[in-house]
Parts: structure tokens; sequence; C-alpha cells
């Protein structure tokens, strides 16, 4: 009997050592030891570059040689243009699990992940392009939004917009939230008065400008918005959703005019997603023929998050439902095509998501926020 039970326990070891090691993996984690931190080919071989600490890098495989645990990650060094896959010494690395806390928002970007913390700080991580992570000055924010490669955010008194290192104030107007595509370059704002503003930001003209360009009617105060360049939708006070196409290759997005009982709108690719009053998810567009079936199943829906072919809903468990396919982003830009293609939910990313509270995806990224204040995610990049 003492030998099963001591055969019992390895086991549970085993598995739990197993899952810790699942975990880290198609996810992001930070140097935080170290200064410049190797690069190499294989576990313990040659090395292909110094990392400097940090720097935050996408976690692809697992490996133990010789005792020590060694991850192999893709990193992307801005200031050297290139990025680059190999392994480093799992020592070095803090997995962004157990590197947050205290997390009341998170906002997710084409490449990257913006955090609202609860005492008004922001953070961000992710690959860097230009200044999208550099948020740590951010004070009293109230509000995020993360765009494909700038993180926003809005102080709490609604007249501040910070766009990555920039300080702006806003219009007149105080702001109740700020819209940015993690897809492409759209952003919008919503005013006190229901107002809804867009093409907001440009990064080479000088940053966030809240150009009065108006999508509905004074007298229709919006609730919530979803911009993209090809389209344009939002919900106005009487729960009715308004969408209308700007692009021949959107036209289908059209046939949610006029949908009663909305709550909220998200855009995935070139497709809407709704959630309803009645906590069912409604979908249109290119993809939606495909996923009306997989979500007509869907019933006590509280949130939904979407990117390019996939939409995630947040449960009124805390448990989170996924239905479509999350792209894999080359990081290899020889040959920067999407490939693999994956549900979240029958791979078992998502079997261990408890205690959520709320949700935000981006094309390759999804990232549940726990009832403790803690981030759960999955990320989907190759290097091929």
């Amino acid at each position: 009997m003492k030998r099963i039970l001591g055969v019992l326990l390895m086991l549970a070891m085993l598995m739990n050592t197993c899952a810790a090691l699942a975990a880290e993996e198609s996810s992001f984690a930070v140097i935080t030891k170290g200064v410049n931190v190797n690069l190499r080919k294989q576990p313990g071989g040659d090395i292909i570059t110094k990392v400097p600490r940090g720097t935050t890098v996408y976690v692809v495989d697992s490996q133990t040689k010789n005792g020590k645990l060694w991850r192999q990650i893709i990193v992307s060094l801005e200031n050297d243009h290139y990025n680059c896959m190999g392994w480093m010494d799992a020592s070095y690395l803090t997995g962004v699990y157990d590197l947050y806390e205290n997390v009341a928002e998170a906002a997710v970007g084409d490449r990257h992940v913006l955090l609202r913390m609860e005492d008004g700080t922001a953070h961000a991580f992710g690959f860097a392009f230009r200044d999208n992570l550099a948020v740590d000055t951010w004070d009293k924010v109230g509000g995020i939004a993360a765009g494909r490669f700038t993180s926003f955010g809005l102080s709490e008194d609604g007249m501040t917009v910070y766009a990555n290192s920039q300080k702006s104030q806003s219009a007149t107007a105080p702001l109740v939230a700020i819209y940015a595509n993690s897809h492409d370059d759209e952003t919008g704002a919503l005013t006190a008065q229901g107002q809804l503003l867009y093409d907001c930001y440009s990064y080479s003209d000088g940053g966030w400008n809240s150009r009065t360009r108006k999508d509905v009617k004074p007298d229709q105060k919006v609730t919530d918005a979803a911009l993209r360049v090809e389209f344009r939708a939002y919900i106005t006070e009487d729960a009715v959703l308004h969408a209308k196409a700007t692009y021949d290759i959107t036209q289908s997005v059209d046939e949610g005019n006029g949908l009663q009982n909305a709550v909220k709108v998200e855009d995935g690719g070139y497709d809407l997603y709704v959630l309803m009053a009645d906590g069912s998810v409604q979908c249109f567009g290119m993809m939606a023929e495909s996923l009306r079936e997989q979500i007509a199943e869907w019933h006590n829906v509280v949130d939904i998050a979407a990117g390019n072919g996939f939409v995630a809903a947040l449960m009124d468990d805390g448990t989170v439902r996924f239905a479509g396919t999350m792209p894999a982003f080359n990081m290899d830009y020889r040959d920067a095509n999407r490939l693999r293609r994956t549900n979240l939910e029958d791979a078992g990313y998502l079997s261990d998501w408890q205690d959520i509270v709320s949700i935000a995806a981006g094309d390759n990224i999804l990232v549940g926020v726990t009832e403790d204040g803690r981030i759960r995610l999955v990320a989907q990049y190759v290097y091929e």
C-alpha cells in the first residue's frame, strides 16, 4: 500500500510539473534576471546573441537538460531590427502569470498586451514596436485600448489621452472610452454625451487629435462601438446595432444593421460579433456562416472578445468558450504569413481557465483577467 501511495504521489507531482510547463508555453515571459542573457541554438549550445533584461519573449517549448530547465523562445529585438528563435535558461525568465498582480483590465494589440492596474498605473508586454510598451509613466488611468502598434490610456477624468509615451489633452468634452483596432490603425472615442468620434490618432501627424467627424447623428447616444477601416459598427442607447461597411469585402456586416437588444459589439477580422441582452451571441460577416452553428449553443454569456476568424465568450460561471480558429503569426519576416490555425478550446488551452471576470483578444492573443487580479494568456506565434 505504501508503495502504491508513493507511486501515486510521484505521478501527481509529475502531472503538476507538466501542467506548470504547459502553462508557460504559448505565452509570454519577461527576462527578470541577469543583464544580457545568452540566447543559444540548443540548450547549453552555441550562443546566437545576447538579450537584455526586461525584454519580453514568447515561449514556444520547454526541455530539461542535465537537470536544468530551458525554454525555447521567440524574441523580437527592435533595436537590431530582427527576430530570432533559440533556447534560454529558464531561471532568467518570469512568466506573465506570475509577474503581474492587481490587474483591473486588459487590452490586446497585434503583438502586445496592455494592462491597467487597480492603482491606476499601466504595464505593457509583448513584442516592442515604436514605443508601444512605454506606458510606465502613465498615472490615474481609467480606461485602456490597444491598437496595432499603439497603447492608449484614458485618464480617470476623461480629459487626458496617453498614446505610448505621448500625453495629450482630449477634446473639450470628457471621454468615457477609447476604441482601437488591433488589426489596422483605426481609432475612435466616445464622449460623455454619447458622441462617437473616429480617426482620432495618427502616429506620424502628432498623435491624438480627436477630430470632430461624427459617425452618428447628435440625437443618437452611443453606448459601444467597433471600428475598422473596412466598417464601423455601434450600439445606441436603445440597444440597436448600427453597422455599415465601407468596402465591398465587408458588405455582409450590413446584415446586422438594426439588430435589437444588443449589449456589446466586437470586430474580428472582417466579422462582427454581438453580445445580446439574453446572454447569446450573434455574428455577421465573412466567417459568420461557419461560426453560427458553434455559437448557437452558448447561453449565459457575459462578455465577448474576438480576433481574426474567432470569438471567445466569457460565461457567467467564470469559464471561457471559443469558436473558430486563432492564426499563428510567423515572426520570420522573410515569409511573414499567417500559418497554423488553432481552436483554443479543442486544443485544451482553456481547460484550466477559472474565475475569469473579463477577456480581451487580438488576432493572435487571448487574455483573461481573473477575479484575484491575475491574468491568463494564450498566444500563437511561430518562427519557420
